[in-house]
């Protein structure tokens, strides 16, 4: 008898294809809610992104302009022109306000409880809506500008008689504000990127191996799988708001003076040289270690030559009350040294003395840790609750070992510290009022929130960011 061959082409059983069915199923199901959720937060990436750069670009748009607000007139019902404080045309005009709008729609319009008119205190509240390039959706936003204090109540001190042949002032406006500003932008770059985005031109784009778990193009709606490691620099950064900021800010001074020789046709000339710049640092911003904090330095106050330096004022902002620190250094190029009695006066002047700050009033437990490049002489113990602690700056020189040193240093600080070397151990402050009242100004806070379109008021808003800006 012939035995039947077996070809092998007998087929699946019915068990087996329903095995493999289950099988496939078993495995499809988290792959295709992997895929959608990282499809949705890749989604989400993308709005808060762009949300980022609407709010950047409002504020940065306030801050451009010369004044936020001014003394104006305008209809009121009966049409009568009334005299208020009130935006200017071109945010009028940015927030899709009617210039010629009467008070009592302007103020339906934007509801603004607690607004004083006349003096221009209080909160003052906008919405507009923008589509950001790239993002088809669109956003509401919201804009308010608070300020506690009136046109005329605030005069920055400003010194006269100055003679700029022989005098040289450098004078701060709104360095601080700009980097408290920087600082808020890098934070939430370094939120949004240990979250798992990336903004782009401001923070590194992902790569293979350093980047976070899913990117997204912002031209694109298709999601790009990265490595499922979230960058180490980023790892435990939290968001900080600009009270923590500026709670944690430290600052640098530095002049640099130097002298320097000049060859004419009629024999040899010496001039001097000064540059002041300032350098920033704050903690946690990028890296949560308090010994690495991220450093902005401005760009230069001033830098300028003069023939002959008799007098250099410094006017100046608080920062830190205690950890704030001036550093006179002298480069001294080619070994040329000022002639033995011929150094230049000092005059150092804080510009918003008389202005406590919220770190002067502020009660916390915890001192917040220095990341000043050389630790201030005295830092002292935090302020008890509700008490106001004094400005103590430090003056530290460098590359003046050995030299004669006796300048005249005057200032309207009267616990400005010298740092106890050996170069100004004998050296001693001269306090006196080297100022006058100046032109008024005032501080507003500004704040922009971003919502979705139509969420506006309804909730959280993705993104917000504050700032404040002098005028």
């Amino acid at each position: 008898m012939m035995k039947k061959m077996r070809t092998g082409n007998d087929g699946f059983t019915l068990i087996e294809v329903i095995l493999s069915i289950a099988i496939l199923a078993l495995i499809s199901v988290p792959l295709i809610k992997y895929f959608t959720d990282s499809l949705g937060y890749s989604v989400k990436t993308q709005e808060k992104q762009s949300a980022t750069l609407a709010a950047q670009e409002a504020i940065e748009f306030l801050k451009s302009q010369e004044v936020l607000m001014k003394w104006q007139g305008a209809k009121d019902g009966t049409g009568a022109t009334v005299m208020h404080y009130n935006i200017t045309d071109p945010i009028k005009q940015q927030f899709g306000v009617d210039l010629d709008q009467r008070i009592e729609q302007f103020d339906a319009a934007h509801p603004s409880p607690g607004y004083d008119r006349n003096s221009g205190k209080g909160l003052l509240t906008y919405d507009y809506s923008v589509t950001p390039a790239g993002w088809t959706k669109g956003f509401d936003l919201r804009v308010s500008l608070e300020t506690d204090t009136g046109a005329t109540e605030i005069a920055r001190p400003i010194v006269y008689g100055i003679d700029d042949t022989t005098n040289v002032v450098a004078a701060e406006y709104n360095e601080e504000e700009d980097v408290v500003m920087k600082f808020m932008a890098r934070n939430a770059a370094a939120i949004i990127q240990q979250g798992g985005g990336y903004i782009v031109g401001m923070t590194p784009e992902p790569s293979a191996t350093s980047g976070p778990m899913y990117t997204i193009d912002p031209g694109s709606a298709t999601a790009t799988p990265a490595v499922t490691t979230t960058p180490a620099p980023y790892a435990g950064v939290v968001e900080q708001s600009e009270e923590d900021i500026r709670k944690n800010l430290r600052r640098t001074i530095h002049v640099e003076l130097d002298q320097k020789e000049e060859i004419l046709p009629g024999g040899t000339q010496k001039f001097y040289t000064v540059r002041v710049y300032y350098e920033y640092s704050c903690i946690n911003i990028t890296s949560i270690l308090p010994s690495e904090p991220d450093i902005i330095f401005t760009d230069d106050i001033i830098n300028t030559n003069v023939k002959e330096l008799e007098g250099f004022y410094l006017m100046f902002n608080k920062v830190h009350p205690t950890e704030d620190i001036i550093k006179i250094h002298w480069i001294g190029t080619g070994g040329v040294n000022p002639p033995e009695g011929d150094y230049p006066e000092f005059r150092f002047i804080c510009q918003d003395l008389s202005l406590p700050t919220a770190s002067e009033t502020s009660g916390a437990a915890t001192p917040v840790p220095s990341t000043s490049a050389t630790p201030a002489a005295t830092t002292g113990a935090s302020p008890l609750p509700g008490t106001v602690q004094s400005y103590v700056p430090t003056l530290y020189l460098e590359n003046f070992t050995g030299w004669n040193w006796q300048p005249e240093i005057r200032t309207n600080i009267e616990t400005m510290n010298l740092d106890n070397s050996s170069q100004i151990a004998n050296k001693t402050l001269v306090l006196k009022e080297l100022t006058e009242s100046g032109n008024p100004v005032r501080v507003f806070k500004i704040t922009v929130d971003v919502y979705r379109k139509g969420e506006r008021g309804t909730g959280d808003p993705i993104v917000e960011m504050i700032t404040s800006k002098t005028e």
